[in-house]
């Protein structure tokens, strides 16, 4: 089996022993500013926000995570179908819980041009809830879950996937930065939040 023979991963069927790994401490409560493609490239570039992992002089440090010589790109948002829940008075949390999971069961996910999310991040800033990164031969799939919540969209839950060969970081300060750094300054932050630090 030769290398373009290798099935590309997804999200769905991943390659046997193969695990996520989880970006949630790096990102998670960041923001999704911006993102740029270049077709011509074959890149993607996110610019992400997360503030409370840096100290105070560096507040307006962003984080650019470039994926290269990408093959797939997708945004995925969950979308109400009928009206707002309205939870009854008096009800238990279990029946509670249960009128929500019937309420969320009508809902229908859609996908948006890539175009689209791009352009929806002007004003709509994804607030990143949960990121995870699967590696397998030269293939990387990065997936991002939050909600966009502004102007063009009302709260509104996403899933973005973005596959490609390599992923980079950088700093907006024109610092370096890698992938292992980043993750372990999520690890630090949320430690020293356990710990009262």
């Amino acid at each position: 089996m030769t290398e373009d023979d290798v099935p590309k991963i997804d999200w769905i069927h991943l390659p046997h022993g193969v695990e996520p790994i989880s970006l949630w401490e790096c990102m998670h409560d960041g923001e999704v500013l911006s993102c740029v493609s270049n077709d011509a490239e074959r890149t993607v570039t996110f610019e992400l926000s997360v503030p409370h992992l840096f100290y105070k002089d560096e507040k307006d440090l962003n984080i650019l995570l470039k994926i290269e010589e990408v093959t797939s790109v997708r945004a995925a948002g969950s979308f109400r179908r009928i009206g707002q829940f309205e939870e009854p008075k008096d009800a238990s949390n279990e029946e509670r819980n249960r009128l929500i999971k019937e309420y969320w069961a009508k809902w229908r996910e859609e996908t948006l041009t890539w175009s689209d999310f791009e352009s929806a991040l002007d004003t709509d800033p994804l607030q990143i809830m949960d990121a995870s990164l699967v590696s397998h031969k030269n293939d990387n799939t990065l997936k991002v879950a939050g909600f966009l919540d502004g102007v063009k969209f009302d709260d509104i839950h996403f899933e973005i996937f973005v596959r490609g060969r390599s992923i980079g970081l950088s700093r907006s300060d024109d610092g370096n930065i890698t992938l292992e750094s980043f993750m372990d300054l999520g690890r630090n932050y949320w430690n020293d939040v356990r710990t009262g630090e």
